[in-house]
């Protein structure tokens, strides 16, 4: 009777054990596949990951070796490179268009900005990020994400400068943590792979001008100021926390970088300062609408008391 059971029994447990394994095979091979698509299509440049583990027993999920190319002509070959990663997951969210992630957790990350006379790279990945989250728009299907805090902790940028009359052509930062918070506005607006993509690449981007400071190389640090501001409200709002050696403080939004810098985003020219011109005269406008309307108001309030 035993040898019966086990005959009908050890089959099945087999056959559930490969469905098993194919199914979490399945699931990570889609997962790697959404990360790689959607910060290649966001960022302008291939972008790989080497795995990604998601538990199902446990609540969590690993990534290894994430690597963001340069674009063509850079020193480097690589923009951003990411050892290892690992976040908490609401298991029973992946069931649905809306997944929710406690905590993400991203370890020893390089990132290389290179200003190669009029150009840089990482303008010219701004100015990608800006052309595909235009308006804030995400792509069409796919899930969306609600993250409660994500931290990015030990990372190296190499600031480089050639055919520019700097006093040192290479700067070495080094931010302990960065954090961000509420990503999704705690589930009353999810972003997408794309937008969660270009908010992290963000919060990079200003933790470097918060370390480096004018150390940056003048048209690297204004490229960096005038690139974030250009992104407007195509990159969804989170809270964002830096490190840069005196623990973490608020860094608040990029005019106050830019202030804190003594840069004045107006008079950063081309796109951007149109942009802050048409806000200015928008403003203007609108105070003058206002002026009018308040006007006719104390006009008409004149006119009904002397009739």
């Amino acid at each position: 009777m035993i040898r019966l059971v086990i005959k009908l029994v050890l089959p099945l447990v087999i056959v559930l054990v490969i469905a098993l394994a194919v199914a979490l095979y399945s699931i990570d091979s889609i997962a790697r596949r959404a990360i790689e698509v959607g910060a290649t299509r966001v960022l302008g440049v291939p972008t790989t990951l080497e795995s990604i583990r998601i538990g199902v027993l446990s609540p969590g999920a690993s990534l290894r070796t994430l690597q963001v190319s340069n674009p063509a002509g850079y020193t480097d070959s690589k923009f951003l490179t990411l050892a290892d990663g690992s976040m908490a997951l609401d298991l029973r969210s992946l069931r649905g268009d809306v997944v929710r992630i406690p905590s993400i957790r991203l370890e020893t990350l390089r990132v290389v900005l290179e200003q190669k006379g009029g150009e840089s790279n990482a303008r010219m990945i701004l100015d990608t990020m800006r052309s595909s989250l235009g308006g804030g728009r995400q792509s069409e299907g796919g899930r969306r994400f609600v993250i409660d805090e994500l931290l990015i902790e030990d990372i190296h940028i190499t600031v480089r400068a050639s055919g520019l009359p700097v006093l040192s052509p290479t700067l070495d930062l080094r931010v302990p943590t960065v954090r961000l918070e509420s990503l999704g506005s705690a589930g009353r607006d999810p972003v997408g792979m794309d937008q969660l993509t270009a908010m992290v690449v963000n919060a990079i981007m200003q933790a470097a001008l918060e370390a480096g400071g004018n150390q940056i190389p003048g048209q690297l640090r204004d490229g960096l100021l005038g690139g974030i501001a250009s992104l407007g409200r195509g990159v969804p709002d989170f809270a964002l926390s830096v490190d840069a050696g005196g623990g973490l403080r608020p860094v608040g939004d990029i005019s106050q970088i830019a202030n804190r810098l003594g840069v004045d985003l107006s008079s950063l020219g081309g796109a951007l300062g149109e942009k802050a011109q048409e806000a200015l005269r928008g403003a203007g406008e609108k105070l003058e609408d206002a002026g009018k309307s308040a006007g006719d108001a104390i006009r008409r309030g004149l006119g009904d008391r002397l009739k």
